[in-house]
């Protein structure tokens, strides 16, 4: 049922290899996977739920997502006491409530091999997180929680963290957009400085501050399990990012590591920098939405340039400019690492574009750049052009959104047809080119080698959102 798990409501690029992970990325088996559609009745449910309980239906994981069945949740309940096949329910946003989620942390405590309880968005209260932190204590099946969009507060949030010290089997926890701001935040650091098994954590937008951050790093120091940690939109700020950074140094497990919209500028940019240069585990770093400008961009290009473990790095809406790029491209030619670079929504225009032009002629590693919203006119494309001649890495190019014409569109044709045939593809999207220049830019490309997909429509989730990655368990 979950083949990828992964923090937060922060989507990815939408490019072409990959779903993301940040929320949820679902296989269904045809014969296990049973999906009741919206359009489902309740009387069909209801008889649905009472084929599991009688046993002539045996499915092992039930999508009930998105129909408001509060109702019903004691039903469901009861049938999975007596199932033995089901090992994940999904019953996002379905008014579940206290009351609700008592009884499901009833059927929690007995349970034996339900391994996934997905409850985001269901207006869960500290009354039914308690209940369920208590039975968090006597599960040992449960691997996968997502209580994500409720209500949970700083006391029951404090609740639930101290119940992960006691659970053997909890691998991914999803707490995003919920309030447990300092005092939530310092019970988790206490619960990863234990020794739990937990391999991924979400916490962002629960308002945990600089000081949160603190004790979260804390516990960090000292963690060997958790390889994901989310903390986008927490507004840690400078002091955050260096706590964070202090962390980084001594652990050796985490690999992604996502910080979008928490105010972090040139002392906190320039402290992850530091750390970079004597971690080498992480390989995914969300920095969108911050804004670090000189100083910061100058010390984590510098970190870049001798980092052999650091993958994918977003970069979104930070308030660069083409001042601040030049470091970053020249680091970049010596790199053999990075593969997914999210520079969008900033301010490099034509100028910084330019600095890219040798980046892309000696840089072979990079497969993905994401250029949108950074005023590149034609004299941009230009550019780019240049740098897709002897480009023989890149595969997926983002030019959305950036005043092009059919003038810029055409010199990037021709650069394509007379010598790259390894970008898949290529998003013109949002910059006004008529359905004539779309169509005689197609025909150039035809020449390319029929691989190439030419992007009119944005991308959906566009702008500062971070790379695809999907993170498996």
């Amino acid at each position: 049922f979950i083949t990828a798990w992964f923090l937060c409501r922060t989507p990815p690029l939408g490019k072409q290899q990959k779903a993301h992970e940040m929320d949820i990325a679902t296989d269904t088996a045809d014969a296990a996977m049973l999906h009741v559609g919206a359009e489902g009745s309740t009387l069909d449910m209801t008889q649905t739920i009472l084929d599991i309980k009688e046993g002539t239906l045996a499915p092992t994981s039930i999508n009930l997502a998105h129909h408001f069945i509060g109702s019903l949740v004691e039903k469901i309940t009861a049938a999975l006491e007596e199932n033995d096949s089901i090992t994940a329910l999904d019953l996002t946003c379905n008014n579940v409530g206290d009351v609700g989620a008592s009884r499901l942390a009833a059927m929690l405590r007995s349970s034996m091999i339900l391994q996934v309880l997905l409850l985001r968005d269901n207006a869960i209260g500290p009354r039914g997180v308690k209940r369920l932190a208590e039975a968090l204590r006597e599960n040992d099946s449960l691997t996968t929680l997502d209580l994500s969009a409720n209500l949970i507060d700083e006391a029951a949030g404090s609740l639930l963290a101290a119940s992960l010290e006691t659970s053997a089997t909890l691998l991914h926890l999803n707490l995003a957009f919920n309030g447990l701001r300092t005092q939530g935040a310092r019970q988790l650091g206490v619960a990863l400085a234990s020794g739990v098994p937990l391999q991924s954590l979400d916490l962002s937008h629960n308002m945990i501050a600089g000081d949160g951050c603190a004790f979260v790093s804390a516990g960090l120091r000292s963690n060997s399990s958790l390889q994901a940690l989310n903390i986008s939109g927490n507004c840690i700020g400078d002091v955050g990012a260096q706590q964070l950074a202090a962390a980084l140094s001594p652990n050796r497990t985490l690999r992604i590591l996502r910080l979008a919209d928490n105010g972090i500028r040139k002392e906190g940019g320039g402290a992850l920098g530091l750390a970079l240069t004597e971690n080498f585990t992480i390989s995914e770093l969300d920095l969108s939405r911050n804004y670090m400008w000189e100083d910061g961009a100058q010390v984590l290009s510098s970190a870049i340039g001798g980092n052999r473990t650091l993958q994918c790095l977003s970069l979104a809406s930070s308030g660069l400019r083409r001042q601040h790029v030049q470091p970053l491209f020249a680091a970049l030619e010596g790199n053999t690492a990075l593969t997914d670079l999210d520079l969008a929504a900033n301010s490099i225009e034509e100028v910084g574009v330019a600095l890219l032009v040798a980046t892309l002629h000696a840089n072979h590693t990079l497969r993905s750049l994401d250029l949108t919203f950074n005023n590149l006119r034609d004299l941009g494309a230009q550019y780019v052009a240049q740098g897709l001649e002897a480009n023989k890495g890149l595969t997926f190019l983002s030019l959305s959104d950036n005043h092009i014409s059919e003038h810029g569109a055409r010199k990037l044709a021709a650069a394509l047809k007379a010598h790259n045939a390894v970008l898949q593809t290529l998003d013109l999207s949002l910059n006004g080119l008529s359905e004539q220049g779309n169509g005689d830019l197609a025909a150039r490309l035809m020449m390319v080698g029929g691989q190439l997909t030419l992007r009119h429509e944005p991308l959906r989730a566009k702008h500062a959102h971070f790379v695809n990655s999907s993170w498996h368990v």
